[in-house]
């Protein structure tokens, strides 16, 4: 008794919860159901739908790691999408790896709007959120969901999650105290089934440790790749290094050491 009612003196601290919501940055149309979601996220999980200004919605589920990721999106769109001309006039699909929750997706959908995506998260219930993303931007017949990891041979891989929190989720490593589920596990040719592809978005947990080497290895040369790089799970020099010596010339998005983010562009390409 005692405990609950310290928790709802907590919820009721009004000064605390009305700083919060004034100092929610504008970032959609719907603003203020927006600053009433972070202002009880501690206590509250209040999923909502949200319009960007790009005329994206978003479906932001209860999982915090939507509002980061949604934030990143809106604030810094030109670290994750590339101009047009930038594509030049390559054929072929966006390859999205690691798709999370969709919100990736549904603003390529939106700004791409000639192309087709392939979307590949290994969660299952990640990718009914993806489904729900796409659906909300008039998008599910232009973006196939693959619910498998990338991985150097097809079979079967532990996906590794934390239930509360979709943060830091991965089948490249081993982890303590973490759920475990089993996964499809597919080869970049089985994802993207022979399809050309135009551009490849990644951001997996070290998935891009798996992709460049099936670059090379198959001959896939997309005109531009942005890929957020997890040092964690490798060594990001080489890494680098790697794309280079495959005719990449590379562009610096962002230098933060723990998520550093590249855009390589396939020369000749632009």
């Amino acid at each position: 008794m005692i405990t609950w009612l310290r928790r709802m003196k907590h919820m009721l601290r009004p000064r605390s919860r009305w700083h919060l919501f004034c100092g929610t940055p504008r970032l959609y149309h719907e603003h203020y159901r927006y600053a009433l979601r972070c202002a009880l996220r501690e206590e509250i999980k209040l999923p909502l739908w949200v319009t960007c200004p790009s005329g994206t919605r978003f479906y932001l589920s209860e999982d915090s790691i939507d509002d980061a990721i949604a934030r990143d999106i809106v604030t810094h769109p030109e670290r994750l999408f590339p101009e047009h001309g930038v594509l030049g006039a390559m054929e072929g699909v966006i390859l999205d790896v690691g798709g999370h929750h969709g919100l990736y997706a549904a603003e390529a959908l939106k700004r791409y709007p000639e192309r087709k995506l392939v979307v590949v998260e290994p969660h299952p219930m990640w990718c009914d959120l993806i489904r729900r993303n796409l659906a909300g931007n008039g998008g599910t017949g232009r973006a196939r969901v693959v619910n498998a990891c990338l991985a150097p041979d097809r079979g079967k891989r532990t996906l590794r999650f934390d239930p509360d929190s979709s943060w830091g989720a991965t089948v490249q490593a081993d982890g303590d105290g973490a759920v475990a589920i089993e996964v499809e596990s597919l080869t970049l040719p089985e994802i993207i089934q022979n399809q050309p592809v135009a551009m490849i978005y990644c951001n997996a947990e070290g998935a891009e440790y798996t992709l460049v080497p099936q670059l090379r290895r198959y001959n896939i040369r997309p005109g531009v790749m942005v890929l957020c790089v997890h040092p964690e799970y490798g060594d990001p020099i080489e890494l680098r290094r790697e794309v280079r010596d495959i005719g990449y010339a590379e562009t610096v998005l962002s230098e933060l050491a723990a998520r550093p983010i590249f855009r390589f562009t396939l020369a000749g390409s632009e």
